[in-house]
């Protein structure tokens, strides 16, 4: 049976609150700030309180603490609780730190010896230095925080009853508090803790409970708990979230926090952003605005109080296994910044970094892994663990980038793109651009596999591409280039091609499916440019014997080079052969020419994104497609046929008739109908 030391039954707090409207008296309204709460905390159990700003959890501390009394139910209390939500409650402020340890031992009933051997416990805990012995008058708000927890926790309570105040000190310090909550909660003290951060509450507490304008939405385990406040706390204006199937995402005072199956993949902070001078100021503890733009696109406005320095966070929900994150830098006058970094704090069950052991770590202090300056992504995997890996890029060339074991305190792996110290001008600045993709440990069974430079295609085991498989080529600086030509780099589902002498690199993205992929090339460039000439190629083995467009198919002909006769509109192109369900070759966009090369040794369908392409600094979504056989042919001739019909009748629409033949124009080719049977044929 369990011991509870904490029992509220039906209780009740009501405030009688006046309000001012223009041009009307006083009004007095009686505002419910707790309705009918029930709750049993036992001996030993952390307990976190999760909800929006004014839905009762402060109130209900201090219901427990005894500092309000209920205007109804019954509150039972057995142990000695301390309190730390009231800053400066308590002491005395024309008294210095040393002394005010004494006056709240002798309030907390500690004799004068007692408090002798606690207070140098306590002074190196709050680390205040020689403030220790200043007046309270003189301490910032964080040196409050620093003196009230040390004396808490080191006179030892029954109950310790925490507010979110802690989030008041600096990142240091709070990593100390996180630490000291662990090691009190394994003594079986029992705790009760406000906290915005569920990463922090899953780490801390054994269960939860959410409090919504006063009453309890819902109480249970806390990974239950934090799973149904992400889902139905929408509406709350801090925090947000998005989601897609397996994937969500939640974002709260200038943090990214990344969950897969409602498992939390990161820690601590999450995704955030810290810029040094002379000391680091870090985005969780600048003032916020969050709005969801969309399903897929949430933005975040962060203010740096200390510094002339605003963010402006965009990100996007690229599918259920990826998504990309934007960090625009906003410089209201000049200023020299020691470093600006980007940063993501993930689950301390990851302990491999590009195929190199993460071991444990569990100091005080974060110690750094690794630095260096290449622009590879992070790979950051778990072979012990049912998580999935994880691929974090950038798309910019950073001066450096880092690794840290973040310790007890923090229980995470920390991962940093990093800008030195220079001087920023007024302006604005893009200063972090980069995905973050889900990889999957189970290899789904696909027509799609990498190999050492090029990704290949199969059916039923056997190899249907040659050479590359896939080919990009281009023109730049009256230079040839092809994916053939380059240097490649493998990683789970994308393949990078890059080049020495060019200021960018090329990325394949795939998105495996049974009998299809989704495929997308992109340009992540390091300066604005142009290409010319800009085309994506397949290589196939002649193993199919006919081909198929939107608005024509045939046969392949050894005496023809090209298929169609002209180059072609259509969204796909498709090869059929004996052995073979037909091949489709999707692209997305509406300006791209596409045909089929008839070689010796191969058929080679071709996409062309124009004569130029512009490139613009980071990513640049280039060609984007499907590859997918088609055992069941009968619904996509019906699709096609819908289709054309579709386009056609668009066209007609805007064409010029008289009598039974109609005339019009379709991107630069001239078509005529009589009575609604085309008599031209190729470009017209």
């Amino acid at each position: 049976m369990k011991n509870f030391v904490i029992k509220l039954s039906d209780v009740e707090v009501n405030y009688l609150t006046p309000f001012y409207f223009p041009g009307k008296k006083r009004m007095w309204e009686k505002v419910k700030a707790l309705e009918k709460i029930n709750l049993e905390v036992a001996k030993g159990e952390t307990i976190a309180l999760l909800g929006n700003n004014g839905a009762g959890k402060s109130t209900l501390l201090k219901v427990i603490a005894g500092i309000i009394k209920p205007d109804r139910g019954k509150v039972e209390i057995n142990g000695e609780v301390r309190t730390l939500f009231e800053l400066g409650a308590g002491f005395q402020i024309e008294s210095s730190g040393f002394e005010n340890v004494f006056l709240q031992g002798s309030l907390f009933g500690f004799s004068q010896k007692e408090m002798e051997k606690k207070v140098k416990k306590i002074a190196d805990f709050a680390s205040l230095g020689k403030y220790f012995y200043a007046p309270l008058k003189t301490y910032s708000e964080g040196m409050y925080v620093r003196l009230a927890f040390s004396i808490a926790v080191y006179t030892e309570p029954e109950i310790f009853l925490v507010d979110d105040i802690i989030a008041v000190g600096d990142i240091h310090f709070q990593e100390k508090c996180i630490w000291k909550l662990e090691e009190m909660r394994k003594e079986g003290r029992t705790l009760v803790i406000v906290t915005h951060s569920l990463p922090l509450a899953e780490r801390l507490a054994d269960k939860g409970i959410w409090l919504d304008k006063g009453k309890i939405i819902y109480q249970s385990n806390i990974e239950e708990v934090t799973s149904f406040y992400m889902k139905f706390s929408e509406k709350d204006e801090e925090i947000l979230s998005l989601h897609e199937e397996r994937l969500k995402l939640v974002f709260h005072r200038g943090k990214i926090f990344v969950f897969w199956d409602n498992q939390p993949l990161t820690a601590y902070y999450g995704g955030y952003t810290a810029i040094m001078k002379k000391e680091v100021m870090i985005s969780p503890n600048q003032k916020w605005e969050w709005k969801k733009v969309s399903d897929k696109l949430v933005e975040g406005e962060g203010k740096f109080l200390e510094i002339p320095v605003s963010q402006l966070w965009k990100i996007k929900l690229l599918n259920e296994r990826e998504l990309e994150w934007k960090v625009i830098m906003n410089v209201d006058e000049n200023i020299k910044l020691d470093e600006v970094e980007t940063g993501m704090i993930f689950n301390k069950i990851y302990n491999y970094s590009e195929g190199k052991e993460l071991p444990d770590y569990k100091g005080k202090e974060w110690k750094l892994f690794e630095k260096n300056e290449s622009d590879s992504p992070f790979l950051i995997s778990s072979y012990n663990s049912s998580l999935p890996n994880i691929l974090w890029e950038s798309f910019f060339k950073y001066d450096k980038k880092m690794v840290f074991l973040a310790g007890d305190y923090t229980g995470g792996k920390a991962f940093y793109w990093v800008w030195d110290k220079k001087e920023w001008r007024q302006g604005k600045y893009l200063i972090f651009e980069g995905r973050i993709k889900i990889i999957l440990k189970k290899e789904e069974k696909s027509i799609v596999s990498f190999k050492e430079k090029g990704i290949k295609i199969l059916w039923k085991g056997k190899l249907v591409t040659i050479h590359e498989g896939f080919d990009s080529i281009f023109e730049y600086k009256g230079k040839i280039y092809s994916s053939s030509t380059s240097k490649a780099l493998l990683f789970p589902e994308e393949i990078k091609f890059y080049w020495k002498d060019l200021p960018f690199y090329a990325l394949y993205c795939i998105e495996k499916k049974e009998n299809s992929f989704n495929w997308r090339m992109e340009i992540i460039s390091f300066e604005e440019l142009r290409l010319k000439n800009l085309h994506i190629i397949f290589n196939f083995l002649k193993f199919f014997d006919k081909w198929i467009t939107l608005e024509e198919e045939g046969e392949f002909f050894e005496d023809y080079k090209w298929f169609p006769s002209y180059l072609s509109f259509s969204p796909f192109l498709g090869l059929k052969g004996k052995d073979f369900p037909l091949l489709l070759s999707w692209i997305e966009g509406e300006n791209i020419l596409s045909f089929i090369e008839n070689r010796k040794d191969m058929l080679v369908p071709q996409y062309f994104n124009g004569i130029e392409t512009e490139i613009k600094k980071g990513k640049n979504v280039i060609f984007r497609g499907k590859i997918e056989f088609l055992e069941e042919e009968e619904n996509f001739y019906k699709w096609r046929e819908k289709k054309r019909i579709e386009i056609l009748g668009k066209l007609k629409e805007k064409s010029i008739k008289k009598g039974n033949i109609s005339f019009y124009i379709n991107k630069g080719r001239g078509k005529i109908f009589y009575k609604n049977n085309e008599i031209t044929s190729d470009w017209g």
